[in-house]
């Protein structure tokens, strides 16, 4: 997706738009990492889906920017909704019930 909006981009600019897949780190903190390392001069954007800016924290106890005062949202591109399902057996009818059972189960 990244690459068919900087052509676009690229167009609407008369400027070239260079998409840059950043290994490293791991669930897409790599590129992450770069661009909050970056100059602030608006020629570096990151593309992303949520998870380096919303569980990387939690989940890595390194991440090297902070996702929060590291970046400024410009536009959201796409969305898309998840689902959340459970085997019957589980005594939960909402998140919230689920979070109170995984809390008591040992």
């Amino acid at each position: 997706m990244a690459r068919l909006i900087a052509e676009r981009m690229s167009a609407a600019l008369g400027q070239p738009i260079v998409v840059e897949n950043r290994p490293g780190g791991g669930g897409g903190t790599g590129g992450a990492k770069v661009v909050a390392a970056a100059d602030p001069d608006g020629y570096t954007l990151l593309f992303t889906s949520p998870g380096p800016l919303t569980t990387s924290a939690a989940i890595y106890r390194n991440l090297d920017y902070d996702p929060i005062k590291s970046f400024v949202p410009v536009a959201t591109i796409a969305a898309s909704p998840f689902l959340l399902v459970l085997h019957p057996a589980v005594p939960a009818g909402s998140v919230a019930e689920l979070i109170a059972h995984a809390i008591r189960v040992d």
